[in-house]
């Protein structure tokens, strides 16, 4: 109450700005206050509401305007007024503004514009068509602002400068009244890298993974991941090419963030060979590679997905990927370099990209897959060591499960005691002595017997059928004598991921490798079996 016994009002306000800059928005708050005081209201900090740096056409992600809506529909109102300074604070999207002031005003708030000292007045047709047309002006200005915005960077990507975020393999460079890029070395060898290994058909997240374990940079703070590959591989620009103006903005729904994709006719593309990372001929690899790999996903009509293949695409030689570095455990990867007199050979990758492995020796591919294919062709036709395999699998299942073990002698133990516990609730109740809720007590002590009885029912011994680990064996040694995709297939279900070379100094190599049988075996729960055998294999 004031000193007249009159109550004082109170007033809220609220400011905002489109570009990100607080004094603009604290001179909104500032005048409003002052407009405020004149009408002797008072203002509370509390309900002082503004959006920095936000868009008028957003009506969703907008903090302020959120709590400001959430107050006037409150109960009591925490105020009878509000204070901005025009109607294009409240936003630049004519029907959602509107419909906001409308509310306002129905919550029974009366709102002033401070740029004119008008009330808001709803009460009339032509009042709401004034309206309407205030708000038609303000959203228009901010389309007009939008397409000259749109057509200066149009003109900066023209003339080759930079319109937006680094793109990984380049660095932002000032020059003059615009920025440039420049290829950062570094980046670029691992761009090269990525590509070169998408040629050879390894999937995202296999590049991905291989990426994340060698710690290599990424870009942005949320590191590697099949969306980023996904973006990086169809980058036009990495190729030389800037291409301006793919997507747009189309505010929907309440939200300014949406962007669609615009017409080609609309692209803008300028050649900039001078920022080249990749050759034409590896990105037209990788690209016709990727178009393969998704011919071979099913799809329904409308683009979903339906399955997935049985045998994916890989890579075109027998190790890539699979073959390792004995100098540094990086990659070998397939390369055909000089005459055509030098044999083809499999080099350490991390020597290729980033030169930080002494190991320049190339492996000769045709002895190195022979020797494999040769020791894994002898393993899986070898009948003596099924049973030592068979052995060996039950004791590594026993070990891995031998808390399971433990657990189930608790699980028996308790179910003895429950069951103990309903036999003597099941007597109180025939003899009549027991209380009302005596059923409620037998029955959840039956809950958990069920349950308990669920987890007895667990298999703990391993059940391995010979005759099916025999004939797997026998498919996958007919599997990994034909050509290199079939037998990579093969040496993934043999759980061969990783065969090691080291040069020596007599100018050979030592060759390890380690073949994981759990699979055929059945140690792995839910491991897919072989596929069926090739027409063309299985008549060998």
């Amino acid at each position: 109450m004031s000193a007249e016994g009159r109550q004082v009002m109170r007033a809220a306000i609220y400011g905002r700005k489109s570009q990100e800059k607080a004094e603009a928005v604290e001179r909104q708050v500032e005048t409003a206050r002052a407009f405020a005081t004149q009408h002797g209201w008072s203002v509370s900090d509390a309900h002082v509401f503004t959006d920095n740096g936000i868009s008028g056409a957003e009506f969703i992600d907008r903090p302020g305007f959120t709590a400001l809506m959430s107050a006037v529909k409150s109960k009591p109102r925490p105020f009878e007024e509000l204070v901005l300074m025009a109607p294009d604070r409240m936003g630049r999207e004519q029907y959602r503004t509107n419909l906001a002031l409308l509310d306002i005003v129905e919550a029974g708030v009366r709102v002033f514009f401070y740029s004119n000292g008008d009330e808001l007045k709803l009460d009339t047709p032509i009042a709401k068509v004034m309206l309407g047309m205030q708000n038609f002006a303000g959203e228009d200005y901010r389309a007009q602002i939008a397409n000259k915005t749109r057509e200066a960077l149009r003109a900066k990507a023209q003339a080759g400068h930079v319109t937006g975020t680094r793109t990984y393999g380049y660095d932002h460079v000032a020059v003059s009244d615009h920025v440039e890029r420049r290829i950062n070395p570094d980046e670029a060898a691992v761009v090269v890298r990525i590509f070169e290994t998408a040629a050879e058909g390894h999937g995202n997240r296999r590049i991905v993974n291989t990426l994340s374990a060698e710690n290599v940079p990424a870009p942005g703070r949320k590191g590697w991941s099949k969306q980023v590959l996904k973006t990086l591989l169809v980058n036009d620009l990495y190729r030389g090419v800037v291409c301006f103006g793919r997507s747009r903005s189309a505010a929907r729904g309440g939200s300014a963030s949406t962007r669609e994709a615009a017409p080609k006719a609309e692209w803008t593309t300028v050649a900039r060979l001078e920022l080249r990372i990749v050759s034409d001929e590896l990105w037209a690899k990788v690209q016709r590679r990727k178009d393969a790999t998704r011919a071979h996903f099913r799809r329904s009509a409308d683009g979903r997905l339906l399955s997935k293949p049985e045998s994916g695409l890989t890579a075109e030689h027998l190790l890539n990927g699979i073959g390792r570095c004995g100098v540094c455990g990086g990659a070998l990867t397939y390369m055909s370099r000089g005459t055509r007199t030098r044999r083809s050979r499999y080099y350490c990758a991390t020597r290729l990209h980033r030169g930080s492995c002494e190991n320049g020796k190339g492996v000769p591919k045709v002895e190195l897959d022979k020797l494999v294919r040769d020791k894994l062709t002898a393993l899986c036709a070898d009948e003596d060591q099924v049973q030592s395999l068979i052995d060996e699998s039950r004791e590594r299942y026993a070990r891995t499960h031998a808390a399971q073990s433990a657990e189930r002698a608790n699980v028996e133990k308790e179910t003895t005691k429950l069951e103990a516990e309903i036999s003597r609730l099941v007597s109180a109740l025939a003899a009549g002595t027991a209380s009302a809720d005596i059923t409620g007590a037998i029955n959840e002590r039956r809950s958990k017997v069920e349950a308990l009885q669920v987890k007895l029912s667990e298999p703990v011994a391993l059940v391995v059928d010979k005759l099916a680990v025999v004939e797997g064996l026998r498919r996958a040694g007919l599997m990994v004598l034909a050509d290199d995709r079939e037998a990579r297939h093969a040496l993934r279900k043999l759980g061969v991921d990783r065969v090691v070379v080291t040069p020596d100094d007599a100018g050979g190599w030592t060759v390890e490798g380690v073949a994981d049988l759990a699979r055929l075996v059945g140690v792995n729960k839910g491991s897919a079996g072989l596929p069926p055998i090739s027409p063309h294999i299985a008549g060998e």
